[in-house]
């Protein structure tokens, strides 16, 4: 894989700039880009989804999307690199260096750009964006050491009303992935309840997370969490980043699976302005994309990064080949829908993880429900009740085959990454009486058919003290 470097040398106006290519520091050629006032092409290839939805109708917008797209991409190629283009045949990882007054270039769908016959997105070459602001550019320090546990915090907010996304199928296939890669890596999911209070909590977590993967809905200057009552609540950039800024020293990657995370509205920019004042990799939406689109997307890097031990652009561009009949089937600009900003895009080490023994392996999961629709309230007071650590638990009660079991099952599949051990009890559903008890005794499960207890890193792990830590956290599915 060539690593190539384009950096914007003179910058007169966001319609005449100059930059250069250059490979391990020998400089490949240069082209000065003008743009003629009405040149309608430039306004509409850097609105490349709503031009197409502009030339379109829902009817006619698959058969010409593609015609549209390519003609665009053609005229950008020929007018935005010159001769460059022919050094962008081949399979390609290209950092884009912008001085701070070019940073509009970043939203600029390079990867969309048509060489020959194909798009750059489908020739594998993947551009990753670095705003710097004092013009210069230094290679960063790398952040985490290969011997180091990896640790993944996973954020999905779906609140009441929104738009149905499949975060759940998401979650599930990320929580299989880390178990099948089977390297130390530490997973904290966050979903049913994703508040602003529960978010900034995680991320005040002293010992720092390396890799911060956020999915639900959203735009370009916002993403939506939940209130307390699973009511919507956009959280604006400056908010999101306040929520945030404790992860600065230890965050490599930040992935905002959202629809048109990466572009800008008015001075605030989601992926831009997160890996700016992170200082960190972003992975981000320029246009609105489809749920299970996105969930196979960053899959597939988090797999090529870990397992395949690959760059992150490097490993996007081989996630966009192995997804290429299923985005063709969709729309041509799904290729170019995913991009990359900051200044370790292009740098970051491949997420190497420690193998890890048999004996250190944590044991198999209780199962997720195979289905679960709905519940979101439900699950959200649930989630809130486990992480108090003044309650004792929780307990789901109602009549038979309601879905108690699969409550309690699905809870324990999201929280089970804050607790050390999970312990799943049979009882008999036959009541037994527990006897005298003292005010200061645990509660006990009399009148359960199951229960599940979860005891946090502080408790001990074996059923004969389980009793005396029960405050620790228990879930118990009432008959």
């Amino acid at each position: 894989m060539r690593w190539l470097t384009l950096v914007v040398s003179e910058f007169s106006g966001p319609l005449e700039w100059e930059w250069s290519l250059t490979e391990a520091g020998r400089e490949l050629g240069r082209h000065s880009v003008r743009i003629a006032a009405a040149e309608w092409q430039f306004p509409a290839f850097a609105d490349l989804f709503g031009h197409i939805g502009w030339r379109t109708t829902a009817a006619s917008r698959r058969r010409l999307e593609p015609h549209v797209a390519r003609q665009l991409g053609a005229w950008a190629a020929e007018r935005l690199l010159g001769e460059l283009a022919a050094h962008l045949e081949a399979p390609a990882t290209v950092e884009v260096i912008l001085p701070g007054a070019a940073a509009t270039l970043g939203l600029l769908p390079l990867e969309a750009m048509v060489v020959g016959d194909r798009t750059l997105a489908l020739r594998r070459v993947t551009f990753a964006f670095h705003v710097c602001r004092d013009g210069g550019h230094v290679p960063p320090p790398v952040k985490r050491s290969p011997a180091d546990r990896l640790r993944i915090l996973a954020v999905f907010s779906l609140p009441s009303g929104t738009t149905a996304l499949a975060l759940r199928r998401e979650r599930v296939a990320l929580i299989r992935l880390l178990e099948r890669v089977g390297g130390d890596i530490e997973l904290r999911v966050l979903q049913y309840g994703t508040t602003r209070g529960t978010f900034r909590q995680a991320c005040a977590d002293p010992s720092g997370w390396d890799v911060v993967h956020v999915s639900g809905n959203g735009e370009a200057a916002s993403i939506i969490l939940e209130t307390p009552d699973s009511e919507p609540d956009p959280v604006s950039v400056a908010d999101l980043l306040g929520l945030m800024l404790p992860l600065r020293d230890a965050v490599s990657l930040v992935t905002l699976s959202s629809c048109e995370s990466a572009a800008v509205a008015g001075d605030a920019g989601l992926a831009r302005d997160v890996a700016r004042r992170l200082d960190c990799s972003v992975m981000a939406m320029r246009f609105p994309v489809g749920d299970e689109f996105a969930a196979d997307l960053v899959l597939g890097v988090y797999d090529g990064m870990i397992r395949g031990r690959r760059e992150l652009p490097v490993a996007l561009g081989a996630t966009l080949e192995l997804l290429g009949e299923q985005l063709a089937r969709k729309s041509q600009l799904s290729f170019s829908t995913p991009t990359v900003f900051g200044c370790r895009a292009a740098s970051v080490t491949a997420f190497t993880t420690r193998p890890m023994s048999p004996a250190e392996r944590p044991a198999a999961g209780i199962p997720a429900p195979a289905r679960f629709v709905g519940r979101v309230g439900l699950l959200a007071r649930a989630g809130r009740a486990l992480a108090d650590i003044a309650a004792s638990g929780v307990v789901f009660q109602g009549t038979t085959g309601v879905g108690k079991t699969t409550c309690a099952r699905e809870l324990v599949d999201v929280n089970a990454g804050g607790f050390e051990t999970v312990v799943w009890h049979s009882v008999p559903a036959t009541a037994v009486d527990p006897g005298p008890r003292s005010s200061a005794s645990p509660r006990r499960w009399t009148d359960s058919t199951r229960g599940l207890g979860c005891a946090r890193r502080s408790a001990a792990t074996v059923s004969a003290r389980w009793c005396r830590r029960w405050r620790t956290g228990a879930v118990a599915p009432a008959c």
